[in-house]
Parts: C-alpha cells; sequence; structure tokens
C-alpha cells in the first residue's frame, strides 16, 4: 500500500509509519510531498474538499520533476462532467490558473502546460491542484496568493451550498529535488 502526504516537516509521517503497522500488521510506503508555509492555505483547501461526498478528480503527471524546459504533460480523471479548474501553487504561494489548457478526452481531461521557474530561481516544491464542482468558483480565476484565492474559493463555495471536490500532486521545477524551506 501506498500513503501519499502533504507537509513541511518529517515528523508526523515518522511517527505514521510505526502506528499504521501496529494498526494494520504491515508497513505502507508513505511519500512525503514538501510544500512550503506559502502553500498551507491550499493544501486546507484540498483536506477540507476530500471530505466532500462526491468523487474526488485524480491527478495524474507524466514526471514528477521537470526538465529545464518546464513543460509538465498530465490528466485529470474521476471529476465527473462538472466544472473543474487547474491550479498551480507555487513555492510562494503565488496561485497560477491553467484552466483553459485542458483538453476533454471523454470522461479524462488531459493538460501540456508550461510551469513558470520560480521567481528567485531556487527549487520550491509546486502544487498542481484540480478543482472541481457544480460550478466555477470565480476565486480560483483571480491571480493571488494561495491565501486569497483557496479563502475567496472556499467563501464562495459556502454561500453557494457547493462542496468542491480536490485533488492535488506535488511536483518540482527542478531536476535537482526541493527544498521546501
Amino acid at each position: 500500500m501506498e500513503l501519499d502526504g502533504l507537509g513541511n516537516v518529517q515528523k508526523p509521517f515518522d511517527v505514521l509509519d510505526p502506528a499504521f503497522f501496529r494498526e494494520f500488521g504491515f508497513y505502507a510506503t508513505i511519500n512525503l510531498g514538501p510544500i512550503t508555509r506559502s502553500q498551507c492555505a491550499a493544501v486546507a483547501f484540498v483536506s477540507r474538499a476530500r471530505t466532500s461526498s462526491g468523487t474526488l478528480p485524480h491527478v495524474d503527471i507524466d514526471e514528477d520533476q521537470l526538465t529545464t524546459e518546464g513543460i509538465l504533460t498530465g490528466s485529470i480523471a474521476g471529476a465527473g462532467s462538472g466544472n473543474i479548474d487547474l491550479l498551480l501553487v507555487d513555492g510562494d504561494g503565488t496561485v497560477h490558473n491553467f484552466t483553459g489548457a485542458l483538453k476533454s478526452d471523454g470522461t479524462t481531461k488531459s493538460f501540456e502546460i508550461r510551469v513558470p521557474p520560480p521567481g528567485d530561481g531556487s527549487a520550491k516544491p509546486q502544487l498542481l491542484i484540480a478543482v472541481a464542482g457544480n460550478a466555477p468558483l470565480p476565486a480560483l480565476a483571480k491571480p493571488g496568493t494561495a491565501d486569497e484565492v483557496f479563502a475567496g474559493a472556499y467563501a464562495e463555495a459556502r454561500e453557494a451550498g457547493h462542496q468542491p471536490a480536490a485533488g492535488v500532486k506535488c511536483l518540482c521545477a527542478s531536476v535537482k529535488g526541493c527544498d521546501p524551506r
């Protein structure tokens, strides 16, 4: 069994490993997707969206480390026939909307995007997030930080009585690996 988690410290994942074994009698492969503090609002939004009763979109990418060209290809499955937004959250918290790059392949949406390099040239983790719902959340289309964009989207969803579903994938815009600090 393989488990994926997001965090900016290793210790909770180290505690989870033996606890999982005690509970289930075998070890799981636990993958830590590093995040920065500036991405925490995005992770909190995804966490709330994962409690949704609907089907969660599954984000699949061809590579989790980008080459120097910065091209990322992948797909989103399991999101149903409603609205889907594709967002990239940089290590500094800047949110980029790539919804316009989605191409429908029946029940799956595919994409090919050029991922912007980190502004300071460092190798920070980036989050690719698919948000599915009955209707668009206008806050997701506005430029801003993760704090601004995801707080706005959460407020819009609550006001409209919608429960969006979200899937996330962690990636790195460097072949050298990521440093979440």
